[in-house]
């Protein structure tokens, strides 16, 4: 016997909503993320899979995961690991002000990490709790095809590095890690 993708009495469902998706007026269940993955902010139930969506809808975005970070005032908030796509550039500003004109303001993540990959399963499913805690652990917010304020990301960051590790920023190189230069978490 084959499923059938609606359910035998749409009435009885049409427009329920459930804590991790809905059912539409044909009776059609539209799953919007797993519980564990779900976003408190405030009170307020998010959904990363929405927020992706909304991300990915963006012309300079080639990928892109939402997730659950810390936030002292609402319990949670919104934190997205986004892959610039080829060729293009993307400032965190210019980022959150096109997300405003899309999604309402309690969806707008103020927390953004540009990276170079994002990791997935053998199946290719997301690995988001895996980002997020990777994200929150490193603090790494940047990669080579970010900008920064300056237009300049290496030089920012080696004079952040400079300061923090108190050497000259000439002896930093582009090549360095951080903790190659006695830095530590």
């Amino acid at each position: 016997m084959k499923p059938t993708p609606r359910h035998p009495h749409p009435q009885a469902t049409s427009g329920l909503v459930i804590k991790e998706g809905y059912f539409d007026e044909n009776g059609c269940m539209f799953l919007t993320g797993r519980p564990k993955e779900m976003i408190n902010k405030g009170g307020e139930s998010l959904s990363p899979v929405e927020v992706d969506n909304v991300l990915l809808a963006h012309e300079k975005i080639s990928k892109a995961v939402s997730f659950a970070v810390p936030d002292e005032v609402y319990g949670e908030d919104i934190g997205v690991a986004i892959v610039v796509a080829d060729g293009k550039s993307l400032t965190e500003p210019e980022l959150i002000n096109w997300l405003k004109d899309k999604v309402t303001e309690v969806k707008v993540s103020k927390r953004i990490w540009f990276v170079d990959t994002i990791p997935k399963t053998a199946t290719g499913k997301l690995q988001r709790l895996a980002v997020a805690k990777t994200m929150l652990e490193t603090g790494s917010k940047v990669d080579s095809r970010a900008t920064s304020e300056t237009g300049d990301v290496l030089e920012d960051l080696r004079q952040m590095w400079s300061e923090v590790l108190r050497i000259p920023a000439a002896e930093i190189k582009d090549t360095d890690k951080f903790s190659s230069l006695s830095g530590d978490s």
